[in-house]
């Protein structure tokens, strides 16, 4: 296959939970938060009408850029083990968590998602979004922006 570009973030939704728990158990800040019940907010913090009916925390998991993808799932997985049971508490109780992938290509390109990533998947409970972005230069390296506040970024 041809190479492609990907970003990785994991996503978290909770109904009660605040985003500092959360923060505060997974010990990241993350890029993007907010907590059900609150005043909205947009990005840069100016207020918008009404109020949050969830909790929501996104965490960006970095890798090299060489990692491929596959690999590097099955990494965050096996970091990610030992909150096995905080995420089956977050499912439990309303909660919902995923691994957000931004896939960038300019061709055609794929990846196998083999049983075994598969199988940890559903032991953790974590769910597989992908969203693709194909077109010229989608597949080439363009700079992240990468905030300077962040105590520390997960999957680093």
């Amino acid at each position: 296959m041809y190479p492609f570009r990907y970003v990785v973030s994991l996503r978290i939704w909770h109904p009660r939970i605040t985003a500092e728990a959360i923060c505060n158990r997974l010990d990241c800040e993350p890029r993007r938060k907010w907590t059900a019940g609150t005043r909205r907010e947009n990005p840069e913090g100016s207020p918008l009408p009404g109020f949050n009916e969830t909790t929501y925390c996104s965490f960006d998991l970095e890798h090299a850029e060489e990692d491929q993808l596959v690999d590097f799932l099955k990494n965050c997985n096996d970091r990610f083990y030992a909150l096995k049971d905080y995420f089956e508490e977050i499912r439990s109780t309303g909660g919902s968590l995923e691994y957000f992938i931004g896939w960038f290509s300019d061709t055609n390109s794929g990846s196998t998602f083999d049983v075994e990533l598969m199988s940890k998947l559903v032991e953790l409970r974590i769910d597989l979004s992908i969203d693709f972005y194909g077109g010229p230069d989608h597949g080439k390296k363009r700079p992240q922006k990468r905030g300077s506040s962040r105590k520390r970024v997960l999957g680093g």
